[in-house]
């Protein structure tokens, strides 16, 4: 179902493809606005509901995202540029990519060994992934990605082992990105089960 205004709904379709365990809705400007979903199993298995189309949509027509078989799981989806950038992991967690996804192509932007990808946001057209090291006792990172650059711009925490450390999705308000860590070893609060980040971009 769909809603403008949270009190009349209108039925989009009456089944999908696969079993959807993640949803994202994506404005991507004249190229449209569209619901993504990815499939319980295999995390790989992206599809997509054109929500400019008249309702409702044919049971079961939604169009697969191309992701050409790659052994990824796909984490989180943000709009970027002209579409969509893709955030995903290993299959066996050892590091975690960041894509560009045109409509056709899947262009990796970024490759990082040794650290899980836990979120990624848009922030003035800039993008912001927020990861904990596999091992999970180092400091989680706040990483810009520009165009295959990457700059870590936070690194909230000691540079003592601490187990446990981890992080969750950022989310971008303004000029702002927020961003949560668990289990800090930041002076102060790290008797805390977690504080919440905010980085002036």
């Amino acid at each position: 179902y769909r809603s403008a205004d949270g009190a009349a709904w209108t039925l989009v379709t009456t089944a999908i493809n696969g079993t959807a365990s993640e949803w994202w809705v994506i404005n991507q400007g004249t190229n449209g606005y569209f619901a993504y979903y990815v499939n319980t199993t295999p995390f790989n298995t992206l599809y997509k509901i054109d929500l400019t189309m008249g309702f409702p949509i044919a049971a079961a027509a939604q169009p697969q995202v191309p992701t050409g078989a790659n052994s990824i799981s796909i984490i989180d989806i943000c709009e970027y540029q002209t579409s969509i950038a893709i955030l995903s992991s290993d299959l066996r967690g050892k590091g975690f990519d960041v894509w560009y996804h045109d409509g056709t192509n899947l262009t990796r932007i970024i490759r990082v060994d040794g650290y899980f990808g836990r979120g990624i946001c848009n922030a003035l057209g800039s993008l912001y992934v927020g990861a904990y090291a596999v091992s999970k006792i180092t400091s989680p990172i706040l990483a810009q990605v520009d165009s295959g650059t990457f700059n870590i711009v936070a690194r909230p925490g000691s540079p003592f082992p601490l187990a446990n450390q981890t992080c969750g999705q950022p989310q971008s308000s303004s000029q702002y990105v927020y961003w949560p860590v668990y289990v800090p070893s930041i002076n102060g609060i790290s008797g805390a089960p977690g504080v919440i980040l905010q980085y002036d971009v």
